[in-house]
C-alpha cells in the first residue's frame, strides 16, 4: 500500500493509536504558525518603540521554533509510515511541543544557553525517535540515499548549538558566528536537501525516487554533506568561496537529485509553489556568493523563499492529502494566490529594509504584516483539515 505522498505505508502499527499520535502534524503545524507570528511580531513592537530590536530572538523563533515545528511534525508523520513502525509516543510528543515554546520564551529573554538546552532536548528526542523506528523498520524497500542528510543535519544542529555556546563562553566570537550560522542556516538547509530531493518529485510530478539506493550513493551524499557544513568554516576566511561552495552543493544534491529543471506535471498552484521554493535554496546561496556585501538579501531568499514557502507548501500537502481530499490541491485557490503574493511582498520589504535603512521601521512592519497575511491565507486553505475528530484514514 502507499499513502497519498507515494511513500510506503503499513496501517497496522497506527490502528490502535490515538488520533493525535497517528497524525502529529496537526498540533506541530499549528504551534509553528503561532511561533512564527510571535517571531515577526517583535518587528511591529520595535517599530512602535515598545521594545528593543532582538535580532537573535527573531532568528531563533523563526528557525528553531516555526520551521522546526514543521520539520518535527513532518518527521513524526513520515517516519512511521516509511518504516511501518509505531507513531511517536506521548512523551515524545510532549517534548516536541514543549521545547519550541520554552526555546521561544528563553530567546525573548535573551537567555541563549537556556534556549539551546531546549533545542538540544528537542534534537536528541527527534534523533532517538528516528533511530528507534529505523532499527525496528519492517519496510523491505531501502530508503532513498538522500535521507542520510536527516541524521547528519540533526547531529550538526546539536553540535553547532554546543559549539556556539562554548565559543561564546571563551569569547571566540568568530567561531561562535560560524556555529551560529551553521545552526540557523545549515540544519534546515540540510533537511531540505535530504527530504526535498525525495519529496519534491513526489509532490510536483508524482514520481518516486529515481535511483536504486547503493552504498556508494550514500557515501557520495555524506561527502556532499561534509562539504556543505565545511563551507561555514570556509566562509569565515573567504565569504565568497564559502557561499559559492554552499550553492554548488545545493545544485549537486537538490537540483540534480530532484531534477528541478523539470517543472511540475501535477495540477494545482501548491505544486508550483513547492517547486519554486526548492529552487530558492540554490538561487539564494548563489545570490549571497555573487553579492556578499548584501549577504542578508540572498539569505532571505533562502529563509523566506526556500524554508518558509516550502514549509507552508509541504504542510498544506500533508494536511490536505491526509484529510483524503487531494482534489482540493488541484483546484484554483484564492488562498494560495494570496499566500504567494504576500510572501513575495514580504521578501521585497525585507530587501528594501537593507537597501533603504532610512525607512527601516516601515519596511519591518510591511514585511511582518505581509508574512502574517501569507500564513493567514494558508490557514484559510488548511484550517478544515486541522479537525480534532477522527476522520477517514489516509491510504
Amino acid at each position: 500500500m502507499t499513502d497519498s505522498t507515494g511513500v510506503g505505508l503499513a496501517l497496522a502499527p497506527l490502528q490502535g493509536a490515538a488520533l493525535w499520535r497517528r497524525e502529529p502534524y496537526r498540533p506541530f503545524f499549528a504551534l509553528g504558525i503561532a511561533i512564527a507570528w510571535v517571531g515577526v511580531g517583535q518587528w511591529v513592537l520595535f517599530a512602535a518603540h515598545l521594545t528593543d530590536y532582538r535580532g537573535t530572538f527573531h532568528a531563533l523563533a523563526q528557525v528553531q521554533g516555526f520551521l522546526t515545528c514543521f520539520v518535527v511534525g513532518f518527521l513524526f508523520t513520515f517516519i512511521p509510515r516509511r518504516t511501518f513502525a509505531a507513531p511517536p509516543s506521548t512523551w515524545q510528543l510532549a517534548v516536541g511541543l514543549v521545547c519550541p515554546l520554552g526555546l521561544t520564551v528563553a530567546a525573548w529573554c535573551s537567555w541563549w544557553v537556556a534556549s539551546q538546552i531546549f533545542w538540544a532536548a528537542l534534537v536528541v528526542m527527534t534523533l532517538q525517535f528516528a533511530a528507534s523506528r529505523l532499527l525496528s523498520s519492517r519496510n523491505t524497500r531501502p530508503a532513498p540515499v538522500s535521507l542520510v542528510w536527516v541524521p547528519i543535519s540533526l547531529g550538526v544542529g546539536l553540535l553547532a548549538s554546543v559549539g556556539a555556546s562554548a565559543a561564546a563562553a571563551v569569547d571566540a566570537m568568530w567561531l561562535h558566528d560560524v556555529f551560529r550560522f551553521m545552526l540557523l542556516q545549515g540544519v534546515v538547509a540540510g533537511l531540505v536537501m535530504g527530504v526535498g530531493t525525495m519529496l519534491v518529485p513526489v509532490v510536483t510530478r508524482a514520481e518516486p525516487p529515481r535511483a536504486v539506493p547503493t552504498a556508494l550513493g550514500r557515501v557520495e551524499q555524506v561527502a556532499w554533506a561534509l562539504a556543505f557544513y565545511a563551507s561555514f568554516f570556509v566562509e569565515a576566511v573567504s565569504p565568497r568561496v564559502g557561499l559559492s561552495l554552499r550553492a554548488v552543493v545545493c545544485v549537486a544534491v537538490l537540483v540534480v537529485g530532484a531534477q528541478l529543471w523539470r517543472p511540475p506535471t501535477q495540477p494545482g498552484l501548491n505544486r508550483l509553489l513547492a517547486w519554486v521554493a526548492a529552487w530558492c535554496l540554490p538561487i539564494g546561496y548563489a545570490l549571497t556568493a555573487a553579492f556578499p556585501e548584501h549577504r542578508s538579501l540572498g539569505l532571505h531568499v533562502v529563509f523566506l523563499g526556500a524554508f518558509g514557502l516550502l514549509a507552508l507548501a509541504i504542510g498544506a500537502h500533508v494536511l490536505i492529502t491526509h484529510g483524503n481530499r487531494p482534489e482540493v490541491l488541484a483546484r484554483p485557490s484564492w488562498a494560495l494566490r494570496t499566500l504567494a503574493v504576500a510572501l513575495t511582498g514580504s521578501l521585497a520589504c525585507r530587501a528594501l529594509l537593507e537597501l533603504d535603512p532610512a525607512r527601516a521601521a516601515g519596511w519591518m512592519v510591511g514585511a511582518a504584516a505581509l508574512f502574517v497575511s501569507a500564513t493567514v491565507a494558508w490557514l484559510a486553505l488548511t484550517l478544515p483539515f486541522f479537525r480534532l475528530l477522527p476522520g477517514p484514514r489516509s491510504h
